[in-house]
């Protein structure tokens, strides 16, 4: 080996251990959540979350924003912790917990037999940040009770709400606010859910 190759070597392994030239700190992210609350009852409703649907662009680690007509950008440095999808599900059963009053909200595989179960299905079909803008979200989702699946409920929601700020933080609390009002119109849907009603008494054999 050279002098010369020795040295610049030398010069460029120097280099990587200056401060200035690190890569920047990955950060990890979860949306904003209700604080715990004690007064909840497992009696309650009782829900069963399944797996959430998001758009194949959104469905990536990194957090993603739209920049334009057409772009999206997504961030490799700032990053959700669980998955966007499972992120907005772990989010949507805190915020219903909260709403509905219950601690029997679950996410699948776990469940809750029995016939006054509810069951929910979302299908994201659109959730677009604008920094310093707003962040749209529109979903299908269906509610089935019990344990045969019988649908009570299928309903569209469009959500606006507004983004405070441009950091990756600013859309992260966007995203939590939008997934927030999904949650209160779902679970004022679920509030207005009649409890299913018992069988009709099979009728007595008339008497000879």
């Amino acid at each position: 080996m050279t002098a010369f190759v020795r040295v610049t070597l030398a010069a460029l392994l120097g280099a990587t251990a200056l401060p200035g030239c690190r890569s920047p700190e990955v950060r990890f992210y979860m949306m904003p959540t209700p604080p715990p609350d004690e007064g909840l009852q497992p009696e309650d409703f009782a829900v069963v979350i399944a797996p959430i649907e998001v758009p194949p662009i959104i469905d990536r680690p990194q957090v993603v924003w739209r920049e334009g007509q057409a772009g999206m950008h997504a961030d490799d440095y700032h990053r959700w912790g669980a998955g966007f999808p499972a992120e907005i599900r772990r989010a949507l059963a805190e915020h219903l917990r909260a709403l509905l009053k219950s601690d029997s909200i679950v996410a699948e595989p776990a469940d809750l037999p029995g016939p006054d179960t509810l069951r929910l299905s979302v299908f994201i079909q659109q959730l677009d940040a604008r920094p310093n803008g707003r962040v749209d979200l529109r979903a299908v989702y269906t509610v089935r009770r019990g344990d045969d699946r019988e649908v009570t409920l299928r309903d569209v929601a469009d959500v606006h709400v507004k983004v405070k700020g441009e950091f990756p933080t600013d859309v992260v609390v966007g995203y939590g606010d939008a997934v927030g009002e999904l949650a209160r119109q779902i679970a004022a849907h679920m509030r207005r859910l009649s409890p299913k009603a018992p069988p009709a008494p099979a009728s007595a054999p008339a008497e000879p």
